[in-house]
């Protein structure tokens, strides 16, 4: 059960959010909610999208290992008994499973950048830095 705290909380959070949505800049969410600062604001605004997006994302992803639970214990006796179709059945299925669990550890990728123009790209960071204080 949710404390009044964590009601008051949720309830700001989510005016933060309709806010941000309405277009207000972090400033202006900050000074109407009363809220100590821009950071305060943006982190508000970052933590009420982050549980919009993480109940249903992890509700489908038991759902799914569900699914393949419920497939392997179908082929699972006849890949005992040495069936070779259902052995690569049961690979596949535990394959899907360790993906959607991220038990594999990520590709590594060496890349290498060469920058021919490093005033265009000087300009284009500060573009998007400035982009981003808003």
């Amino acid at each position: 059960m949710a404390t009044p705290k964590q009601v008051e909380v949720a309830q700001r959070r989510a005016q933060a959010l309709e806010l941000r949505a309405m277009g207000l800049t972090y400033e202006q969410i900050a000074e109407r909610l009363k809220y100590s600062g821009r950071a305060h604001a943006h982190r508000d605004v970052q933590e009420a999208l982050a549980e919009l997006v993480e109940a249903p994302a992890k509700d489908l992803l038991a759902e799914e290992l569900s699914r393949l639970e419920r497939l392997l214990q179908g082929v699972w006796a006849e890949a005992r008994k040495g069936d070779t179709g259902k052995i690569n059945t049961v690979l596949r299925i535990l394959d899907a499973r360790a993906k959607y669990l991220g038990l594999y550890a990520p590709d590594r990728v060496q890349a290498e950048v060469s920058i021919n123009d490093p005033e265009a790209v000087a300009k284009s960071i500060i573009e998007i830095a400035e982009s981003l204080k808003s």
